[in-house]
């Protein structure tokens, strides 16, 4: 299952197995919040500078492939690149903060 947050701190992607807990969770009439769905785990990916380009390669990886229609981007230069790495460093320590945050706040309620 992909999931999305497109605000806020931590803007990213997950990737989250399809099974049952996951779906109770997701879809069920308990109220769901980023902080439980971040207690998920998953896989995730960033939404900094550049990040369709490398998101799309990431979701290949995992099968899951754009439609037949899709235009694909050009390749990012050395500059756009390093940019992108400093972007994403920032990204990667304010993720790391998100989580803890989540991990304790889920340690608080039951799921």
């Amino acid at each position: 299952m992909v999931v999305e947050f497109f605000r806020g701190r931590g803007s990213e992607t997950r990737l989250l197995e399809n099974n049952l807990r996951n779906q109770q969770i997701l879809f069920g009439d308990s109220p769901l919040s980023v902080k439980k769905i971040r207690c998920l785990g998953g896989d995730k990916h960033d939404h900094v500078y550049l990040w369709q380009f490398f998101c799309r390669q990431w979701l290949t990886t995992s099968g899951i492939r754009p439609n037949t229609a899709t235009e694909t981007y050009r390749n990012p230069n050395a500059d756009k690149l390093r940019e992108r790495e400093d972007k994403l460093e920032m990204w990667n320590r304010e993720v790391v903060k998100l989580e803890q945050e989540a991990k304790y706040y889920c340690n608080r309620i039951s799921f």
